[in-house]
C-alpha cells in the first residue's frame, strides 16, 4: 500500500483526485478516503504535513491546503523529507 509522500504527490498532480478530498472536514475523513484509494498513513502523519506546509508559508484551515499541495511537488517533497 502507498503512503503519505505517494498521496500528496498524486494531490499535487491530479486534479480529479484532489477533488475527492477536497470537501472532507476532518483528517480523519481524509484518511479513511485515502486508504479505500489504496494509501495508507496515520491522522498524525497528515497533520504533520498540514503543519509542514503551513511552516513553508501557508495556512492550515480550508482551501488553502489543497491549493497549496496542487502543483507543488517541490515543497511537498520537502516537507515529507523532514516528516519523522
Amino acid at each position: 500500500m502507498k503512503g503519505i509522500k505517494d498521496w500528496a504527490a498524486e494531490v499535487a498532480n491530479s486534479i480529479n483526485f484532489l477533488k475527492e478530498f477536497k470537501n472532507l472536514k476532518s483528517s480523519e475523513e481524509i484518511v479513511n478516503l485515502a486508504e479505500k484509494e489504496g494509501y495508507k498513513f496515520s491522522k498524525e502523519e497528515f497533520e504533520d504535513l498540514k503543519l509542514g506546509l503551513a511552516a513553508s508559508g501557508g495556512k492550515l484551515s480550508g482551501d488553502s491546503i489543497w491549493q497549496q499541495l496542487i502543483g507543488n511537488k517541490k515543497i511537498i517533497n520537502s516537507i515529507i523529507e523532514n516528516m519523522r
